[in-house]
């Protein structure tokens, strides 16, 4: 692939046959419960399926987006989401889940907090 290259061009470009897939739900938020999910990872951790995202009430990077995490034995059923970082009552901070690393002896997911204007340095 080249920075210039737009994909097949031409009269008959090939065609690529798609990937058989099974899709689930890992989560559905609510108003209540978070309804603006994005940043997702995925990884697999002593053979079982891990999937984090940054979850806000309302809308991406508001006051008190969270982190959550669910985990799956075949990547199809889910268990409960659980808050792994953030949420606390009255929070201004916001947590974006960037990465999710498994490593033999650990699960690490790394977190990006911003704070809002005005808040003192730490």
């Amino acid at each position: 692939m080249k920075n210039d290259d737009h994909g097949p061009q031409g009269l008959r470009p090939p065609i690529i046959p798609y990937a058989p897939f099974r899709r689930s739900r890992v989560y559905t938020g609510t108003r209540e419960t978070g309804s603006y999910n994005h940043h997702s990872q995925l990884a697999c951790h002593r053979g079982r399926y891990c999937f984090a995202w940054s979850n806000g009430l309302v809308d991406e990077e508001a006051e008190g987006q969270r982190i959550l995490i669910a985990f799956s034995p075949d990547g199809c059923s889910w268990g409960e989401a659980q808050v792994v970082i953030g949420g606390e009552q009255g929070t201004t901070a916001v947590h974006n889940c960037v990465a999710l690393h498994s490593q033999a002896d650990a699960l690490y997911l790394i977190d990006w907090r911003s704070r809002p204007s005005g808040m003192p340095k730490l």
